[in-house]
């Protein structure tokens, strides 16, 4: 089968070995190769605009990718275009945003950025990272928290995602806790053990005294 790319050369840093290895993996995720329109590399960031399936239907958008230690992991999903602030709060430097903008005429941002972060990320985040591309191979990885021992991550295949929370073992390894669709709730993290200090970071809930209680009597909910 003859690969469905268009390589946006002129506005393109990293070459064609990252272009490649962003193509393959994009294949996955889209379930072959023909459903992707062009791709941008600006290292660390690449975007791959997109016309297929998507949980099955026929969707236009965007995928973000981002280069790791231990390589290129999709970290966001756009149906349309990719907004500046969206690629701000990834990690984008502002220099290399304006290229990463695939489609010209795509959402902009009427508001200045709220949420930009540093392109930084910590060996923890990328250890973590690292471990749930090894479990969930075929989706992408959202926004990792970290608080003390233990670490929230998203991930999503398009149709949906879920949680997974890791805790940090003696030895130093990131262990995935637990993982399952849709969002844990404070009661959910409580009633695994996760000390409630840190569940309330987590899903960024501050709870009274009795549903601080409620929780730690109710036990985690069911996940499949």
């Amino acid at each position: 089968m003859v690969l469905g790319f268009v390589f946006l050369a002129a506005i393109t840093v990293g070459g064609d070995a990252a272009r490649a290895e962003v193509a393959a993996q994009a294949a996955v995720f889209l379930g072959g190769p023909g459903s992707a329109q062009a791709i941008v590399v600006r290292e660390p960031f690449a975007v791959v605009e997109f016309d297929g399936p998507i949980a099955g239907e026929r969707t236009r958008g965007e995928l973000l990718y981002r280069r790791y230690r231990f390589g290129w992991q999709l970290v966001d999903l756009a149906t349309g275009s990719f907004a500046p602030c969206r690629l701000a709060h990834a990690g984008a430097a502002a220099r290399d945003i304006s290229a990463l903008l695939v489609n010209a005429s795509g959402a902009r941002d009427r508001e200045p950025c709220q949420d930009a972060r540093t392109s930084a990320v910590s060996s923890d985040e990328t250890a973590i990272r690292a471990n749930l591309q090894d479990l969930r191979s075929r989706e992408g990885v959202g926004d990792v928290q970290i608080v003390g021992r233990y670490a929230r991550a998203d991930y999503f295949d398009g149709g949906g995602g879920g949680e997974a929370i890791f805790v940090k073992a003696p030895h130093g390894n990131w262990v995935k806790h637990r993982a399952g669709g849709g969002a844990y709730n404070l009661c959910d993290l409580i009633g695994s053990g996760v000390p409630p200090a840190i569940a309330r970071r987590l899903t960024d809930v501050t709870p009274s005294a009795m549903e601080l209680t409620r929780c730690a009597t109710a036990g985690p909910q069911t996940r499949s």
